[in-house]
């Protein structure tokens, strides 16, 4: 077999290596080397001290980067995680003399708890600063999307309660937030939450350490976000921060009621729109309401013996402070969907919160460095057009679980790849 590309790994080996071993993620040393020059592995030693302990075989910095490589490679149980680490190549990047086993894995979370997550999040939204400052937006506004997810938990998991779950109702689960910021893909910051926790809960909270943190790359924000935040403090919020914002409204009674007797203006033969001032219970004052109703048919009732045909409509409501009339405001509430697809990504192609403990903050851990490594995912690919178009799996299968050789040459190791791969020169221009 024909091997070429070799990718230097500058460090020394500590530990007996055979003159030819099997890696299957060769890709794992290109992100990890991307990561050491934008000081990302040196902050995450901040964080997770490298240091061992009480005779501790495995530092915590070794345990949190194989987990966020292990979410890179697709490894989403901690069992597997100890087989990840049980590779050549990780092993050589994680300066591990034997793998990592799983109950290390967990009891280590367990012990650092809440103090270390709180410094993670504060990290990461380090990091993701530098990556904005590093990859300007080229519109003037930058967009912010919020949603919330639910991950329904099997078993005693610390911390978890039963809530809204549309998938099982009734079942334990968390309910984590989430903000994305949409021009970049990238996810800005997320709270990993009981099930019990309603979806705008604490949204005003993370979003002022959002404003806090990130508020010199983010000079001019358009918040969008479902009707699970139709909120009048968030309102406010909005107002303090001075930013624009587009929320959908719940449909409640009294707006539906409201809604009947507007004035609406037709668009077309099936589309009417309207707006109007309107205030819920608790509000300061009163806030613009833009709405949208489509005929989808026609409802047919008696009346005096004949037949009455009356429309049948599907209303769309927003609260916004744009001045767009009505149906731009629907069209650009449309273009919010593509978060469900990043939200996607970070539970099922990265695996945040599918591998959990019976420990709450072990949990938020373990659900931080999913969602990281989704952010390496999107900042490491930002560097090629085509990778960045391309799913976290996709990139996956096509860039990082690559067959390759580790060759030891005297003090270094060489990873050598097959000559004729498919992705060569894709790869090539990643990691040029």
């Amino acid at each position: 077999m024909k091997l070429v590309k070799k990718t230097q790994i500058s460090k020394t080996i500590r530990n007996e290596f055979s003159s030819e071993q099997l890696t299957i993620y060769s890709g794992i040393n290109p992100i990890s080397q991307f990561m050491k020059k934008h000081h990302i592995l040196q902050g995450l030693s901040d964080v997770f001290t490298n240091d061992l302990y009480n005779s501790a075989k495995f530092s915590d910095y070794q345990i949190a980067l194989a987990t966020i490589f292990g979410n890179l490679a697709g490894v989403k149980h901690m069992n597997n995680l100890s087989a990840f680490t049980n590779d050549r190549l990780v092993q050589n990047l994680l300066d591990l003399n034997k793998p990592i086993n799983e109950n290390s894995i967990s009891r280590r979370f367990k012990n650092l708890g809440q103090p270390c997550s709180r410094n993670f999040e504060d990290f990461t939204l380090k990091i993701m600063k530098e990556f904005m400052l590093r990859n300007p937006i080229d519109s003037k506004i930058q967009t912010i999307d919020a949603d919330s997810t639910v991950k329904t938990v099997y078993g005693k998991q610390g911390g978890s309660s039963v809530g809204y779950n549309p998938v099982k109702p009734g079942a334990n689960s968390y309910h984590s937030q989430m903000l994305f910021c949409s021009e970049l893909k990238t996810l800005l910051h997320s709270w990993f939450r009981t099930g019990s926790a309603y979806t705008s809960n604490g949204i005003c909270e993370i979003l002022r350490q959002v404003q806090g943190c990130l508020a010199e790359v983010l000079p001019n924000v358009f918040f969008r976000a479902d009707s699970g935040f139709f909120s009048g403090e968030l309102f406010n919020l909005m107002d303090e921060f001075g930013w624009t914002f587009l929320v959908k409204a719940k449909l409640t009674k009294a707006i539906k009621e409201t809604l009947k007797n507007q004035n609406w203006q037709k668009l077309d033969t099936k589309v009417e729109s309207c707006e109007f001032e309107y205030s819920c219970t608790g509000w300061s004052g009163t806030r613009k309401i833009k709405a949208v109703r489509v005929q989808t048919g026609v409802i047919e009732r008696p009346m005096l013996g004949e037949i009455d045909y009356i429309p049948d409509y599907e209303y769309f409501c927003y609260c916004t402070n744009l001045s767009n009339d009505p149906f731009e405001i629907h069209q650009l509430y449309a273009k919010r969907a593509e978060s469900e697809n990043w939200i996607e990504h970070v539970k099922n192609q990265l695996f945040a919160g599918q591998t959990l403990t019976n420990n709450f903050w072990a949990n938020d851990l373990l659900w931080q460095l999913s969602a990281f490594a989704y952010n390496i995912s999107v900042m490491f690919r930002s560097i090629d057009k085509d990778a960045k178009r391309q799913e976290p799996a996709t990139f996956r299968n096509w860039f990082i679980n690559v067959a390759g050789k580790v060759v030891c040459h005297g003090r270094h190791i060489v990873v050598k790849m097959y000559k004729y791969y498919h992705y060569q020169d894709k790869w090539l221009a990643l990691v040029g």
